[in-house]
């Protein structure tokens, strides 16, 4: 029993970055959609509220579940974009730098605005 153990903590690091990578990917496509928005009509815009709902369920269930872990400490926010800004801007030490680089590296070069935390 003891030596099956391992497959615990690997599974949840497992399960953390697929979902992480599949927030991205629905994170990419609402920037995407966010950015398309004045040339979009019909069909396409029916398209991004899905997109728009899937996002932000994922964030949610994301922040709630992997960012608990990872930043020891219980969300005070829905969305972890939001999490992420306040440790950004409020935070200090290992969350502030943590969340400076997540931002740079993978929220911030993607949004239409190029300032998503």
């Amino acid at each position: 029993m003891t030596s099956l153990l391992w497959i615990i903590p690997v599974a949840y690091i497992a399960y953390g970055a697929a979902l992480w990578a599949v927030t991205w990917v629905f994170y990419l496509a609402r920037m995407c959609t966010i950015w398309a928005a004045p040339m979009l009509y019909g069909t396409p815009v029916k398209l991004t509220r899905v997109i728009a709902a899937t996002a932000e369920f994922l964030s949610t269930w994301l922040n709630w579940t992997v960012f608990t872990v990872l930043l020891l400490e219980w969300p005070k926010e829905t969305f972890l974009s939001t999490r992420l800004a306040r440790h950004k801007r409020q935070g200090h030490g290992w969350r502030q730098r943590f969340a400076d680089v997540l931002g740079r590296t993978w929220l911030d070069p993607f949004d239409p605005t190029g300032h998503h935390i």
